[in-house]
């Protein structure tokens, strides 16, 4: 059976709330603590005084949240405004690299995205794992949130340390408002990862996102790429079942008689899998082409 491609890249940032802090005098860590919560709980008017009361904006917890991050996370675009006016570090990071455009990005938190770029906030900044700010708006389908980042020249071709981009996570995802956005941005479509050459198209077709599909192909996706072991977008839809996706991989003259590196055909995982309609598409096809092959 083929392996979900996409298995091991689902990743979120999650900003662990801990209010040790360090160095600073025992006032001023119950002044931060107040802060902290006042900021994750949304609560304005006690942020206002807290500031006022000169409690740091810019310290953070244990591990390395400030006030700004949690409130972009949690949607308060009041909040966050609050914090920027008093001077707060608009990238600051915390332990695993996460800033606060990239919590509001993955949260779909457009109007906190755009108060922050507005700020100078990194736009092409990573996290450790090397997932940017893009893909996390882009994996979770916030396509108010790509076209602004978009806007501010994120770049569109960026990819993970696995060689994963924005618009491998979109077509995964089945974001096809997103997918639109990111080819309009130039976004490579047939870029593949270079361990095992995974395509957008590959991971649209594997998951059955026929509209995906369709807008990568228009926009000249290989319809006939193949990963290491052989595979094709062709071989991942039959396995699975996908009929439009075959159909239309089908119309768009999909190589039926490619072979990975064990024999198989989509022909075969269609056959093996019991996917009758499949195996009826593949019997039309090869009639016309005069070899029925099975």
């Amino acid at each position: 059976m083929v392996r979900s491609l996409l298995s091991f890249f689902s990743m979120s940032i999650f900003l662990l709330v801990s209010f040790q802090i360090v160095s600073c005098s025992k006032k001023n860590t119950e002044l931060f603590t107040r802060l902290y919560e006042a900021s994750r709980e949304g609560n304005t008017s006690d942020v206002k005084l807290l500031l006022k009361a000169n409690a740091d904006v810019n310290a953070k917890t244990k591990y390395g949240s400030t006030p700004l991050m949690v409130a972009s996370q949690e949607g308060y675009a009041s909040v966050v405004q609050l914090l920027l006016e008093a001077n707060a570090d608009v990238n600051a990071k915390n332990d695993v690299g996460a800033t606060a455009l990239m919590v509001a990005s993955q949260k779909g938190h457009d109007s906190i995205v755009q108060l922050l770029l507005e700020a100078k906030a990194e736009i092409n900044g990573k996290i450790t794992i090397e997932h940017n700010i893009l893909m996390f708006a882009s994996q979770e389908g916030h396509a108010s949130v790509v076209k602004l980042l978009l806007g501010a020249k994120s770049d569109a071709n960026v990819n993970s340390t696995n060689g994963f981009t924005a618009l491998m996570l979109a077509s995964a995802n089945g974001h096809e408002s997103v997918v639109k956005l990111l080819l309009n941005a130039n976004a490579d479509v047939n870029v593949k990862t270079p361990a095992y050459r995974t395509t957008a198209l590959f991971l649209a077709s594997q998951n059955g996102h026929t509209p995906v599909v369709q807008l990568l192909l228009e926009a000249n996706a290989d319809v006939d790429a193949k990963r290491t072991d052989g595979s094709t977008a062709l071989m991942f839809a039959s396995q699975n079942g996908h009929v439009p996706v075959v159909e239309l991989l089908l119309e768009t003259n999909a190589d039926v008689n490619a072979k990975r590196a064990d024999g198989s055909t989509a022909y075969d995982l269609a056959s093996k899998y019991d996917h009758k309609t499949i195996v009826k598409l593949f019997h039309g096809v090869m009639r016309a082409e005069g070899d029925l092959g099975h």
